[in-house]
């Protein structure tokens, strides 16, 4: 991506119908420098498939609120890390898709698309929505449906 842009106090808004599939790490996220915008932001409808780790990845962010979107076939659907003031509504997560299971001839860690040059590591789990439990003040974060 375009790591030299750092959105981390720019206003909210919405993000609406992006795709993420086939990458190494997160399908999307705010990690490395976070976003702490001053209004709510809306994820309307995100899908990310098939990423080497998280589908969403909030990290040391706030002010978010993703609703609706489908998430498949990722290690972590959705992973909440030093993040507050984020709710998750109705977000249908699949831990192993039937295009997945399709191709089931195949190890589970070679059966995403990596870019070029990038081992595959195989998941030592699939969970849904994960959150780390020793965040101190920062553990605003509610799901819906």
């Amino acid at each position: 991506g375009f790591k030299s842009i750092n959105p981390q106090f720019l206003p909210g808004g919405v993000i609406r119908d992006n795709v993420a599939h086939s990458n190494a790490g997160h399908g999307m996220t705010v990690y490395l420098h976070g976003w702490f915008p001053s209004s709510p932001t809306l994820w309307e409808n995100v899908s990310s498939y098939k990423n080497g780790l998280t589908g969403v990845y909030f990290h040391a962010t706030r002010n978010m609120t993703l609703v609706g979107g489908f998430m498949a076939d990722n290690e972590d659907c959705i992973r909440n890390h030093f993040a507050d003031d984020i709710v998750i509504k109705n977000v249908v997560c699949v831990g192993e898709s039937d295009n997945l299971k399709w191709l089931g001839r195949v190890k589970r860690s070679e059966r995403r698309c990596p870019p070029r040059n990038v081992p595959v590591v195989p998941a030592p789990h699939i969970a849904g929505i994960s959150f780390q439990p020793n965040e101190g003040e920062l553990a605003g974060l509610r799901l819906e449906n």
